[in-house]
């Protein structure tokens, strides 16, 4: 995913949609191998009954998400986290998710198609959209 740009190059994070969680030296090997500056990694958070046979990523809105380059696990990453929103979005037409990370603080998110120019709009290939982020330590 491409963040901040029209064309590649821009800001790129990959993004891996997990179907459950997978032990962290699997993470850092999946990011050293992608070589970015970030990679997300996001997995369904809480049980449902009854999910069997739905996508779990586009049904649910609370995700655990931690962020790993090539070398380390990061606290925080703005763009890998605008870039896993659009993925959750654009390919699973969920529009209102949360993110939760390892130091207990959820980031919420809602993304929102626009057709306008404001500092607070990301564009890439995939489109225009708005990202609001609220976030509860």
């Amino acid at each position: 995913m491409y963040e901040f740009s029209l064309l590649p190059g821009g800001n790129p994070a990959a993004v891996c949609l997990l179907a459950e969680d997978v032990p962290d030296i699997v993470k850092q090997q999946i990011a050293a191998e992608m070589n970015l500056s970030e990679t997300a990694f996001l997995h369904p958070m809480r049980d449902h009954a009854g999910d069997e046979g739905k996508d779990p990523f586009k049904e649910r809105s609370l995700f655990s998400l931690r962020w790993f380059t090539p070398t380390t696990e990061v606290p925080l990453c703005g763009h890998a986290t605008l870039a896993s929103a659009a993925v959750l979005f654009y390919t699973r037409e969920n529009h209102n998710v949360s993110f939760s990370n390892n130091d207990f603080s959820t980031y919420h998110t809602y993304v929102h198609p626009v057709h306008t120019h404001s500092p607070n709009i990301a564009q890439s290939g995939m489109g225009t959209r708005f990202l609001d982020v609220m976030v509860n330590p």
